[in-house]
């Protein structure tokens, strides 16, 4: 069985995100740990990184599948798939908004982080769960 565009785009964007975090996680505490004035940049990095890696990507998919169209099936497995990344990035805010409000926030920088993360594990729910609801034939 060959895989649609949208299964396609749904594993190559999970990797996408799987590295941009990759790499947000070893800078934000590897060896030699940024503080908080460099989590701006850190945070565009991990966008330029994201978009760079979709524009290359869905161009060389879009060339080698021109079948792109989606069907009823590809949106219903899009809105189940977006479940996923709602409850993710739901439990992502509560816990950022619970560490600045009960916890007096020492560094509310960490928040941008809780955010960031959620955001991320968000995006890796919804295409994991595409993946999934692919191959289990929703």
């Amino acid at each position: 069985m060959n895989a649609s565009f949208e299964e396609k785009s749904a594993a190559g964007t999970l990797l996408i995100v799987l590295i941009a975090y990759a790499w947000y996680s070893y800078t934000l505490m590897g060896p030699a740990p940024i503080d908080t004035s460099g989590t701006v940049g850190l945070i565009i990095g991990v966008i330029v990184i994201m978009v760079v890696g979709e524009i290359i990507y869905h161009s060389l998919l879009a060339i080698r599948d021109r079948d792109t169209a989606s069907d009823e099936r590809d949106r219903l497995i899009a809105a189940l798939a977006g479940r996923a990344e709602s409850v993710v990035i739901i439990c992502g805010v509560v816990t950022a908004v619970w560490y600045l409000l009960l916890r007096d926030a020492p560094m509310p920088v960490v928040a941008v982080h809780i955010l960031m993360f959620s955001l991320g594990f968000g995006e890796v729910a919804k295409r994991a769960a595409q993946l999934i609801y692919y191959r289990r034939g929703v």
